[in-house]
């Protein structure tokens, strides 16, 4: 592909996932076709399939870019190893906080209650396929691995501790973003990082 048209197909697919966005959101995912997409982004519906496959994987697409913070936050911590285990939950819990809290975070949720809703349907065996949850913890999981627990404290974390570590807190915070959604309580982006830090303890047990 020359630069030329990987440009093209970039602009295209960053104007496809604007288009969703704003559709997804404001219709649901169920009320919105392929071509209305398309249409906003003033482009073919042949163009979803060619960059995206399907119609899910759009929506996928829009959730990634909603949840881009966590990912920076998490690539800020990962060059530093002395940055220990614990300081790197409380970094993604109040990350996690301040997505969720936001307007977009708060649009974020409804749009993964759409993705859930497809998965307990299984609409064309999309269960085996929907990794988006897994894949931020296998991410967090890589971080927290083989980093000490804490400054006074020589133990490092093994794989299977920082996996049962990363599953346990992104189950934590999804729960943690659920109940503010429904409750609409005043939490802080410290309260969720002492929380998500208190796992760590269980977390090393072999």
């Amino acid at each position: 592909m020359t630069g030329r048209r990987a440009e093209a197909r970039r602009r295209n697919r960053e104007a496809l996932i604007t288009a969703a966005e704003r559709l997804f959101t404001a219709h649901g995912y169920r009320d919105v076709g392929v071509h209305a997409v398309a249409q906003a982004a003033d482009l073919t519906s042949g163009a979803i399939y060619s960059i995206f496959g399907s119609k899910l994987d759009l929506l996928l697409a829009v959730l990634d870019r909603r949840l881009d913070g966590l990912d920076a936050a998490l690539a800020e911590v990962d060059g530093d190893r002395t940055t220990t285990a614990t300081a790197v939950v409380a970094t993604y819990a109040e990350e996690f906080h301040r997505v969720v809290t936001s307007r977009d975070g708060r649009s974020a949720l409804r749009l993964e209650v759409d993705v859930l809703a497809v998965v307990l349907r299984d609409e064309d065996g999309t269960a085996d396929r929907l990794r988006l949850a897994v894949r931020r913890e296998e991410r967090l999981a890589s971080v927290l691995t083989g980093r000490t627990v804490a400054t006074d404290d020589d133990h490092r974390l093994t794989g299977d501790q920082a996996s049962r570590l990363a599953s346990a807190v992104c189950a934590l915070l999804r729960g943690l973003a659920q109940q503010q959604a429904l409750t609409g309580g005043a939490t802080t982006p410290d309260r969720w990082a002492d929380l998500a830090a208190a796992l760590i303890t269980p977390a090393r047990r072999p």
